[in-house]
């Protein structure tokens, strides 16, 4: 017999813009108790106070990520660890086995459609395929989106990404770890708050910053084509935002 819904859901993700969407999704079900919360560490700390029935967690934060959340609270609280879902823009195949090896109880994919995100929730808790159908008596409506905000947060995120070019040439990781975490942030939340093409521009550039990042795990630097292609690719998602900005304000009435 397949368990009914969770009630206690722990969420936990530091990106704020994400974090307000699934929180008024899943606070439009009566029947959930929600916490948020926006790191791993100030994950393990709210269950060390209650322990939820169900975790989602990011993987990719700043600090303590997903995966280590999920391995410290393994260590902490044993058996009684509560059964963890991961949300993650990082969905290649190789990466999602990964995850699976840990041991979670299932992977949403970034970005996920608002509407379906609790019944992808419950189809995971109860052990249904994940691409199950909705059924509109379980999920919530969607919360009323943001665009205007999210593409402030994409322009600011475009030019941060161009300041940090330099310093990525020269071979400063932290540089390059901030440029993967901007581009990650923008890849994730883009498709929810309507902007799939901005998504898939983030996306590149995460997978150019991927590239130069495994070259330096090697000890080579950037060569001179990867950075110009990781500019172009920059360049046009700047081109994107701006196209998308214009294109909603046309749309705003007079």
């Amino acid at each position: 017999m397949k368990r009914t819904a969770p009630a206690r859901i722990l969420y936990v993700d530091d990106d704020a813009d994400v974090l307000e969407v699934v929180s008024a999704t899943l606070t439009l079900t009566a029947s959930v108790q929600l916490r948020c919360v926006d790191s791993g560490e100030s994950a393990l700390a709210a269950m060390r106070a209650e322990l939820p029935d169900l975790v989602l967690l990011d993987v990719m934060m700043p600090g303590l990520d997903g995966p280590g959340t999920f391995q410290r609270a393994r260590q902490e609280f044993g058996e009684q660890v509560p059964p963890v879902i991961f949300f993650t823009a990082r969905a290649m195949p190789h990466e999602l086995e990964e995850y699976r090896r840990l041991g979670v109880l299932g992977i949403i994919a970034k970005p996920f459609d608002p509407v379906r995100l609790w019944q992808q929730i419950v189809d995971t808790w109860q052990g249904s395929p994940a691409s199950a159908p909705a059924s509109p008596a379980r999920v919530p409506p969607p919360p009323t989106p943001r665009p205007q905000l999210f593409l402030r947060r994409a322009r600011e995120a475009g030019e941060a990404l161009r300041a940090l070019v330099a310093a990525i040439s020269e071979g400063d990781a932290v540089a390059l770890d901030l440029a993967r975490r901007e581009a990650h942030g923008i890849r994730g939340a883009g498709g929810i708050f309507g902007f799939p093409g901005l998504t898939a521009q983030a996306g590149e550039i995460e997978n150019l910053l991927v590239g130069i990042e495994t070259r330096r795990g090697e000890g080579v630097a950037p060569s001179g084509g990867q950075l110009a292609e990781l500019v172009a690719a920059i360049d046009r998602f700047r081109d994107g935002v701006a196209a998308a900005a214009h294109a909603g304000d046309a749309a705003a009435p007079a």
